[in-house]
């Protein structure tokens, strides 16, 4: 179960991911882990790793993709929907649809907080209105470690954001990390499926409040 926590604490890092990195998501062989609220969590081993893959799904009525793009960029509020999230800053914007950033998220006690330096990449197909992100986490040393909190040196994660022909609005998500230290079973076993769930619902609810509706993207 220490595998499947570690997977999971992709989703505790934010956001991290490369476009073109060689995971072959489509063909994990997926576990449904957990089927409630219109929101669906899998897992799924991960070729030479002996860490778990996670995985979430939920459609939103009426929601636009500029609408979520837009709250996942507004760092400062990452508290409102990221489970976890203590603090995500820009450390460099290379352009609209590329920046490094630095994320910190809080660990439920006896873990340890863990933070990482990102390098993010977001991209929109203009012919589906499909939009993605992917980030990985680089070695950076432009931010200095802080003592009692864990540097976290392999991780990456996706998101899709496809509009429907109806208005509505699928969410993907997936993730793959090394938490880079171990913690106790029930703690991992909360984090896997528990924290993407509750990050789910979480970005249902925030979106609902509307703050995001009129959200136009640059890219």
């Amino acid at each position: 179960m220490i595998s499947l926590l570690k997977k999971y604490l992709v989703f505790v890092i934010f956001i991290s991911v490369n476009v073109n990195a060689q995971i072959d998501i489509d063909n994990h062989e997926w576990k449904l882990r957990k089927d409630k609220l219109g929101i669906k969590v899998f897992t799924s081993k991960v070729p030479d790793s002996k860490y778990l893959a996670v995985s979430a799904t939920m459609k939103i009525d009426a929601t636009k993709p500029e609408s979520i793009v837009s709250m996942i960029m507004d760092l400062e509020n990452c508290k409102e929907w990221a489970v976890q999230c203590a603090k995500a800053t820009v450390l460099e914007r290379i352009s609209e649809t590329e920046t490094y950033l630095y994320s910190r998220n809080n660990i439920p006690f006896p873990g340890r907080d863990r933070d990482a330096v990102t390098h993010v990449l977001w991209d929109r197909n203009a012919q589906t209105g499909i939009i993605s992100m992917s980030s990985t986490v680089v070695d950076d040393n432009r931010v200095e470690k802080v003592k009692g909190v864990i540097r976290i040196k392999y991780a990456i994660a996706r998101w899709r954001f496809t509009p429907n022909s109806d208005g509505s609005l699928l969410i993907e998500s997936y993730a793959h990390v090394d938490p880079a230290s171990d913690m106790p079973k029930w703690l991992l076993n909360s984090l896997l499926v528990g924290s993407p769930y509750s990050t789910m619902k979480r970005i249902r609810k925030r979106l609902s409040e509307g703050v995001y509706d009129n959200a136009v993207l640059n890219f």
